[in-house]
């Protein structure tokens, strides 16, 4: 990760797109990858209930990378069983834009760190 970054929240994210929105940012939150899709959600959302809460939640940033569901499998362990292959903690550096649906999402995304029981496991993005 980019140490002299400052790392915002997921719900931080969303409140301030404003100031946010084009820039490169580093997010923290919870690396949630159900069967479609790679998302970032609040570290206090409880993500062990339907997939529907997760899919429906407002407060969830998408992650727009070609090949990142492919790049995490290859770097870090599926979780087995579940609806989830990884519901971890991770940061997320990538920029930050408002979707014309209004939701938002990371793209061009540079560094993934996806932390879990202490070890961390880099992703690297070479543009």
């Amino acid at each position: 990760m980019h140490p002299q970054q400052d790392v915002v929240s997921v719900p931080e994210a969303l409140q301030e797109i404003e100031q946010l929105d084009g820039f490169l940012v580093c997010v923290r939150g919870m690396l949630v990858v159900p069967a479609q899709g790679v998302y970032l959600v609040d570290l206090a959302e409880p993500v062990e209930g339907s997939i529907a809460q997760v899919w429906q939640s407002a407060d969830r940033l998408e992650l727009e990378e070609p090949g990142l569901v492919d790049r995490l499998y290859a770097g870090v362990p599926a979780w087995g069983g579940g609806p989830f292959s990884y519901r971890d903690e991770a940061f997320v550096v990538g920029r930050l834009v408002r979707r014309p649906n209004g939701g938002l999402s990371l793209t061009e995304i540079v560094g993934l760190t996806v932390v879990r029981q202490g070890r961390r496991y880099e992703i690297r993005f070479d543009r």
